[in-house]
């Protein structure tokens, strides 16, 4: 709301193509999770509450991008940030690149804020691939050394070039730091940041997750255009987030 104030800048709704992504960021600092074994994994709805009341007071202060403007998918080239008239876009930091090149101007990756009294980290560190090695493998140890090799490895790291992702080893992750271009060595900074502010990551998403990220996405439109209060779109969230999840 300060920015919008001092610079006439609106901000765009949080995490439009996945809600979730945002409230559960709040959620986990409050040592919860938003997913648990048996439907969800938090009680209490007073974050996931908040992370829409700071929307609705941005909305009413006429500091939100409208939501018939913000929810229409359009192309990064075209969205309100690329325009200049959001000061703030929520993105993988995978997306970074394509993001830059869609605003034309400087951009900088930062980490989300945290929440009063913080009992937890909220971000994570989410692989751009996984690698496994299944019980059934004739070479099991054989293939830990393949693997090993793959993300260890200066010289096979140097081929790569982070092709597949940033690098979590730190020495390999500071040695390609000095080898990609500038916008990518902002992306390695940010890594080597968020590994420092970074909670372990949740267990993979349950049986129903797909169902449950649609009716999010339903209802946060239902609470930002209006059509139903706070406290009902809330409700309804828990309501059928368990309901789906059980």
């Amino acid at each position: 709301l300060e920015i919008y104030r001092k610079t006439g800048v609106q901000t765009i709704p949080f995490f439009t193509t996945d809600p979730k992504v945002g409230f559960d960021n709040m959620i986990r600092q409050t040592g919860a999770a938003t997913y648990g074994k048996t439907g969800l994994g938090f009680t209490d709805p007073s974050a996931l509450r908040e992370f829409y009341a700071i929307q609705l007071r941005l909305l009413d202060a006429g500091a939100l991008i409208r939501p018939e403007v913000a929810f229409v998918t359009v192309t990064p080239e075209e969205s309100e940030f690329a325009k200049g008239r959001s000061w703030v876009e929520f993105i993988w930091s995978n997306q970074y690149v394509s993001t830059q090149a869609a605003a034309k101007r400087p951009l900088k990756l930062a980490l989300l804020p945290n929440i009063k009294n913080a009992k937890a980290k909220g971000t994570f560190l989410k692989p751009s691939m996984f690698f496994s090695i299944p019980a059934s493998a004739e070479n099991p140890e054989a293939a830990a050394k393949f693997l090993n090799y793959f993300l260890n490895d200066i010289a096979v790291n140097d081929m790569l070039m982070g092709e597949r992702g940033v690098p979590i080893p730190d020495d390999v992750r500071e040695h390609m730091a000095t080898k990609v271009d500038a916008i990518n060595k902002q992306i390695f900074d940010y890594i080597s940041l968020a590994s420092k502010n970074a909670g372990p990551i949740d267990p993979p998403d349950p049986a129903g997750s797909g169902e449950f990220l649609k009716m999010v996405r339903d209802v946060t439109q239902e609470i930002l255009y209006k059509r139903i209060s706070l406290d009902e779109g809330v409700s309804k969230i828990m309501t059928q987030g368990n309901r789906i999840l059980k």
